[in-house]
């Protein structure tokens, strides 16, 4: 399949105007300017100098949840207790779908309302097992003494709450230490502590949240490889009064993944295109920041940036058609691809019309 007539081809880190993107057997077989495309054939799409892109990743995620947004983070946890693991696992379907129609391609879970080893195990034999699906393993969070991982069906990243609300940074030390499972940790997010530090001693791919990360913070991840994962969305949402420091950690050379956050509790939204929206307005991302942190960053924090992220040769074809030929915009997705195949649009209504970007 050629995609061609492409007006910004956004390859990441790099853009190329007037182009075109082949594909062959699910991946990126070819790209190039438009005057040594190959020859058109019936089935090829004409892009009509509009944006192409990679498709979202959205690193960070809570989608093992069975609703109740209305009730306490308790009531979440007793939902995900007595759900069984089929309806569980097609509620996951269910937003999966939905979140590839606004755009997304590559989601990670994390399993966040499970208290009891029995639930932890079920959301982790729930969450699908399938390329562009990356499962996190939570210790669970009500249990604020002896943090724990069952590592049921090898989850691919351990995570914890590093939090007044949820576990100590001496609480953590001993058993992160040990493990061999990469660790991503959720620091920062209702008051300062030393969890960006715990991270980087335990090498953690990631530190996610971070409202209240201090200047200390930001020097010590700009000595780093770790990805600072912003989730402005769970900000706006819960009315947090802050949003993580964005601008500062970018211009200290941090790199920078955006996530929905995706949870009945703080942060109710499947869209990253909001999240996108939201990154620019009140964190003063640029638009190419923006889109670089929706998609090679954020596949960087699940460690997929091999497959996913980018448009480069040999990796899967994942990719956009926005609705505008100007990524500036940030305008709605138009169509979907997921290794080369166009995703149906269930949830935009009329499959001819963008998808809204909330």
């Amino acid at each position: 399949m050629l995609v061609y007539n492409i007006g910004q081809l956004l390859v990441l880190p790099d853009l190329h105007e007037q182009a075109f993107l082949r594909v062959e057997n699910g991946r990126i077989a070819a790209i190039g300017p438009m005057s040594q495309a190959p020859a058109i054939q019936d089935h090829d799409i004409d892009a009509s100098g509009q944006v192409v892109m990679p498709g979202f990743v959205d690193c960070h995620t809570h989608l093992a949840h069975a609703g109740r947004m209305d009730g306490t983070f308790t009531d979440r946890c007793n939902a995900v207790e007595s759900i069984s693991e089929a309806d569980l696992r097609n509620a996951i379907e269910s937003r999966l779908a939905f979140m590839e129609s606004l755009g997304t391609t590559t989601v990670e879970i994390k399993t966040g309302y499970a208290t009891s080893q029995a639930a932890v195990q079920k959301c982790l034999a729930a969450i699908p097992s399938r390329p562009g699906v990356i499962t996190t393993e939570m210790s669970p969070l009500a249990e604020t003494t002896n943090p724990s991982w069952l590592l049921h069906n090898n989850p691919r990243f351990l995570d914890a709450l590093c939090d007044l609300e949820g576990l100590s940074v001496d609480q953590l030390r001993p058993p992160l230490t040990a493990m061999k499972t990469p660790v991503k940790l959720h620091v920062c997010v209702s008051a300062h502590s030393n969890g960006v530090q715990l991270a980087l001693d335990v090498n953690a791919v990631s530190v996610e949240h971070l409202l209240h990360a201090n200047q200390r913070d930001i020097e010590l991840l700009s000595r780093s490889n770790t990805i600072a994962v912003l989730l402005p969305a769970m900000a706006f949402l819960s009315k947090a009064g802050r949003f993580a420091p964005a601008r500062a950690l970018l211009d200290s050379g941090v790199t920078v993944a955006l996530a929905t956050d995706a949870n009945p509790g703080d942060s109710p939204t499947y869209s990253m295109p909001f999240v996108m929206q939201l990154a620019m307005r009140e964190m003063k991302m640029t638009a190419f920041e923006t889109i670089c942190a929706a998609t090679v960053n954020a596949a960087k924090a699940i460690q997929e940036d091999h497959r996913v992220g980018s448009l480069t040769v040999g990796k899967d074809a994942d990719f956009l058609i926005l609705a505008s030929k100007d990524y500036r915009e940030l305008p709605p997705v138009e169509r979907v691809f997921k290794s080369g195949q166009e995703c149906p649009r269930t949830y935009a209504a009329d499959a001819s019309a963008p998808a809204s970007f909330f």
